[in-house]
């Protein structure tokens, strides 16, 4: 092939290539050299123009001026910045005692731990979700079918009956009308072979 040929042939792909970015580039959004095309650009200046316009908006403070609004009186009312969220836990203020029940000899001082380890067939009383008025009262480790009673006796001698009942593998009932920051003495006062074991807890 001859040269001539060969620069005939270039000149005809060059004219092609040309004309087809002509058509194609006529069709398509005129762009800047930072890739941004003119509905593009339009469109920043709208919201540039809707932004600045914001700075003309002017509150109406006649609200405050009105006599409705000045015969308010305030209530006195306070409002906790930092108010409690969620429920409280009832087990926070829980006191509990364990107490082994080896009946070998009965006549034998028993043995009591304050939250030491887990003592073989024993016996939990448990108070807990203390309030001014009210607590829980709970006993593990007494078998069901057993007829259990219990007090709370205050320091000068009141004493408060708790009824309980047996649920959850334990009994357990609620202690109400206590007074308000007052030490109480839980104490079993049956089965026997329990009697006299008690926890000290103090109302809110």
């Amino acid at each position: 092939m001859s040269k001539k040929k060969i620069i005939i042939i270039c000149l005809i792909l060059a004219v092609i290539i040309a004309v087809f970015f002509m058509r194609t580039g006529s069709n398509e959004n005129v762009t800047n050299n930072l890739g941004v095309s003119e509905s593009d650009g339009n469109l920043g200046k709208e919201f540039i123009s809707a932004l600045m316009g914001v700075e003309n908006v002017s509150l109406d403070i006649g609200l405050f001026k009105s006599p409705i609004f000045q015969s308010f009186i305030p209530s006195g009312a306070y409002v906790d910045p930092n108010p409690q969220k969620g429920r409280p836990d009832p087990f926070a203020d829980a006191t509990q005692i364990k107490v082994d029940t080896n009946l070998d000899n009965l006549n034998s001082p028993r043995d009591v731990s304050f939250g030491g380890q887990d003592l073989i067939d024993s016996v939990f009383i448990r108070v807990s979700s203390i309030t001014k008025n009210t607590s829980v009262i709970s006993i593990a480790g007494i078998p069901q079918d057993q007829v259990v009673s219990l007090i709370l006796i205050t320091k000068d001698g009141s004493i408060v009956p708790v009824d309980l009942d047996y649920k959850n593998n334990e009994y357990s009932g609620v202690a109400t009308s206590l007074k308000s920051l007052t030490t109480y003495i839980a104490r079993i006062q049956s089965p026997d072979i329990y009697s006299g074991l008690q926890a000290e807890f103090t109302t809110k």
